[in-house]
């Protein structure tokens, strides 16, 4: 725009086989209020699909209990036929918005400062849940995916929260 006030932007979209199309931005300025003090800011857009071991690690987990007794832990991938028959869904993308604005500056050659406030907010983030042990109705799905499997409980990933992450820093 000038020497004074930058302005800068890029824009992608994407095509992915397992997540479809998604469109990302970025738009970043810079002001030169003075040569002693500069402003910036920036807003922008994320998307981060699940990685692999999200979407396919499958195992069971052994493990000593009481001394004497061994239990059976299983995670089980959102695509597996089990996962089907709990009714639990494929994972999704996760996506974000981003916000920054800062100020930088000197006070003379020896002392600088900058003061930046970051926003990042995620939908959908991915985590892996607790474990589930059986309901004790054996016609349920879920006890009866865990006797004819011998685990004790399962657990899976999913998209189950939204974070906002908000920081203030100084230097």
């Amino acid at each position: 725009m000038s020497d004074a006030f930058l302005v800068s932007g890029t824009i992608r979209t994407e095509n992915y086989s397992d997540f479809g199309n998604t469109f990302v931005y970025k738009l970043s300025s810079r002001l030169k209020i003075n040569d002693e003090l500069t402003a910036r800011a920036s807003v922008s857009s994320g998307f981060r699909a699940p990685t692999l071991h999200q979407i396919y690690t499958q195992k069971a987990q052994y493990s000593f209990i009481a001394g004497s007794r061994i239990q059976v832990g299983g995670l089980i991938n959102n695509v597996s036929t089990q996962a089907k028959l709990l009714g639990i869904p494929e994972l999704d993308a996760e996506t974000s918005n981003n916000f920054t604005v800062g100020f930088g500056g000197k006070f003379d050659n020896n002392l600088s400062f900058t003061i930046d406030y970051y926003n990042i907010a995620v939908k959908d983030r991915i985590v892996l849940g607790a474990e589930i042990g059986p309901s004790g109705d054996p016609t349920n799905p879920l006890d009866i995916l865990l006797a004819e499997n011998n685990l004790s409980d399962i657990s899976f990933f999913s998209n189950a929260i939204d974070t906002r992450t908000s920081v203030l820093m100084w230097f």
